[in-house]
C-alpha cells in the first residue's frame, strides 16, 4: 500500500469526500460544545460553503490524498488590506492569512500531524512568497488532535471565541455609589473615553493587539459608534461613580458571530471594560448583569464574545461568569526577515 501523501489543488471532484470529512467533524463537535449551527450536519448546505470559500479571489485550497482516498483538505484566504477608513479594521493584522474553522478537516483514521504539515506546508509557501507572515487557523476548542498538530507547527492559541449558554442573572452586591445608564447619541465622547481604555488594556503587557487608541483615531471612532448608538439594538451600557464614567458594556445586533456558531437568538457582547482604578469592586459583575437582563427582555437565550487568551484579567472574568468556549485562533509569526527580496535571492543559489 501507498502511504505517501500527496496534496493536490482542491477540484470539484473532491468536494463530495471533502464535505464528508467536515460533516463527521462537525458532528463531534455538535455534541460537544454550546451553539454549534446545525445547519453545516447538512452535506448540501456544508458542501455549497466550502465551495464559495474555495472561489473567494483570495484563497488557496488543497487536499491531501493517499493512495486513491481523500484524507482531508485546507481552504486558506490572504486577508486584504485594513480599511484606512473604518475603525474596527484598524484592528486587523496586516501581512496576514488564516484558515478559518469551517475550512479544514483530516479523516479520523489517519494521523492528524502528518496530514495538516503536508497541507499547511503547501499554504505556507504560498503565503509567506507573496508576504503573509501572519498565519492563524480556526479549531473547536474540543477538538484535541487538530490542536496539537498545529502545535507541533509552531502555532499557539490567541483568541477564543466563548459563548455563554443561557441568559440567566448574574451574581452582584449592591454598590450604593454606581449607577448604570444606557448610552444615549449625546454620549458619545465618553463611550469612545471607555474604547480607548479597553485599547489601551489590549496594547499592554502580556496581550500587545493593536487598537486605534490615537488622538487621530477618535474621528473614526466618532463615526462608528455614532452609528451603534443611533440603533437601540446596539445598547452601550455606562457605570458611573458619582458622574464620573468607570466601566461600559456593549452588545452589538449585527456583531461578529462567525457562521459556525447559531446566531439566532444569539447578541454578541461587543465591549466590556472597567477603568483599572474601579477594578475589583463588582462593577464588572452589575453591567454584565444589567446586560443579561437587557438580552432576557428582548428574548435573546444566548451570548458570544471574543476574548484574547492572554487576557489576564478579562478571560478569568468571563470564564467565571458562563461564557464556555467553543473556538480558539491559533497563531504563527513567520520571520519577517525570510521574505526580503536578498534573502529570497540567497535562498535560490
Amino acid at each position: 500500500m501507498n502511504n505517501q501523501i500527496k496534496v493536490t489543488p482542491l477540484e470539484s471532484e473532491h468536494l463530495e469526500d471533502v464535505g464528508k470529512i467536515l460533516v463527521r467533524r462537525l458532528e463531534s463537535e455538535y455534541h460537544s460544545l454550546p451553539a454549534i449551527n446545525g445547519d453545516f450536519l447538512d452535506i448540501g448546505h456544508t458542501i455549497e460553503y466550502i465551495v464559495n470559500q474555495k472561489n473567494d479571489e483570495f484563497a488557496q485550497s488543497y487536499v491531501a490524498i493517499q493512495g486513491q482516498k481523500v484524507i482531508g483538505f485546507v481552504i486558506g484566504k490572504k486577508n486584504s488590506a485594513a480599511n484606512q477608513y473604518n475603525y474596527l479594521s484598524q484592528i486587523s493584522v496586516p501581512d496576514s492569512a488564516e484558515v478559518n474553522f469551517l475550512t479544514h478537516a483530516v479523516s479520523d483514521d489517519v494521523d492528524a500531524n502528518s496530514v495538516y504539515r503536508e497541507l499547511y506546508r503547501a499554504l505556507a509557501r504560498n503565503w509567506v512568497d507573496d508576504g503573509q507572515i501572519h498565519h492563524s487557523i480556526h479549531i473547536a476548542a474540543c477538538d484535541w488532535r487538530t490542536q496539537e498538530a498545529w502545535i507541533n507547527l509552531g502555532f499557539g492559541r490567541h483568541t477564543t471565541i466563548a459563548v455563554r449558554p443561557e441568559i440567566s442573572p448574574i451574581e452582584t452586591a449592591q454598590i450604593d455609589e454606581i449607577t448604570i445608564k444606557q448610552a444615549r447619541p449625546d454620549d458619545i465622547n465618553t463611550v469612545i473615553d471607555m474604547a480607548e481604555i479597553l485599547g489601551k488594556h489590549h496594547i499592554d503587557s502580556p496581550m500587545f493587539m493593536f487598537w486605534p487608541v490615537q488622538k487621530k483615531d477618535r474621528k473614526l471612532a466618532k463615526t462608528f459608534f455614532e452609528e451603534l448608538l443611533t440603533n437601540e439594538n446596539n445598547p452601550h451600557f455606562i457605570a458611573y461613580d458619582n458622574n464620573h464614567a468607570v466601566g461600559m458594556l456593549s452588545f452589538l445586533a449585527q456583531g461578529l458571530i462567525p457562521s459556525h456558531i447559531d446566531s439566532k437568538k444569539n447578541i454578541y457582547l461587543f465591549m466590556g471594560i472597567v477603568a483599572p482604578e474601579a477594578q475589583q469592586n463588582g462593577i464588572g459583575r452589575t453591567l454584565l448583569n444589567v446586560g443579561m437582563s437587557w438580552a432576557r427582555d428582548h428574548d435573546y437565550k444566548s451570548s458570544t464574545l471574543h476574548v484574547l487568551n492572554m487576557n489576564h484579567s478579562g478571560w478569568p472574568f468571563w470564564e467565571a461568569n458562563g461564557f464556555l468556549p467553543v473556538e480558539y485562533s491559533m497563531e504563527r509569526i513567520i520571520d519577517s526577515r525570510l521574505i526580503s527580496n536578498n534573502f529570497k535571492k540567497i535562498a535560490l543559489l
